[in-house]
């Protein structure tokens, strides 16, 4: 789990906007619904945001990360296929509780934890935590969605943000089209 966490903060670190607030989101039609490799689920994700596949990474992507990649003005989204001891979400969730009590720059009153049924009918467990800013930059955050694949195996949709880009839209689009393959 920690080589996915590290994936996690470092794309927190990566994100460098400040941009205003999406618009609202309204769901596409079943056009452009885009499956994560390997992963068994998917998104569709519209027209804000960008595809990072595998011609972006020097080398082969990160272990566990499902390509692509997205990105946006909102931040960036990264399904990652987590390792068979974690196929439970609550354990899952558990793991990246854990996680955030070692990490020295957790906001600690900041860890949320529920379970939520998103639109396709699919039982998530939705866990989201801030991380303290680095210098000149605002507060990070952390919005996991985890979800049992057909296979059995646990996945997370992780959308990586800070707080002046925290977007409602990426939130609705996430549980308005997430789908387990």
């Amino acid at each position: 789990m920690r080589p996915i966490l590290i994936i996690a903060l470092v794309g927190v670190a990566l994100i460098i906007v400040a941009c205003k607030r999406q618009p609202g989101y309204a769901a596409p039609s079943s056009a452009g619904v885009l499956v994560f490799e390997g992963s068994a689920v998917s998104l569709v994700p519209g027209e804000d945001w960008k595809q990072i596949g595998k011609g972006s990474f020097a080398g082969a992507a990160p272990p566990g990360v499902c390509l692509p990649t997205l990105a946006g003005k909102a931040g960036l989204i990264q399904v990652l296929l987590l390792p068979t001891d974690r196929s439970d979400p609550q354990t899952a969730a558990a793991g990246v509780h854990a996680a955030f009590n070692a990490n020295p720059k957790s906001i600690k009153d900041s860890f949320r934890q529920e379970s939520v049924t998103v639109k396709s009918g699919a039982q998530v467990v939705y866990v989201t935590y801030s991380q303290q800013p680095e210098a000149g930059r605002p507060e990070g955050r952390s919005h996991n969605y985890i979800v049992k694949n057909r296979e059995g195996r646990g996945v997370t949709i992780n959308y990586i943000t800070n707080a002046r880009t925290d977007s409602d839209a990426a939130h609705q689009m996430i549980r308005q089209t997430l789908r387990v393959e």
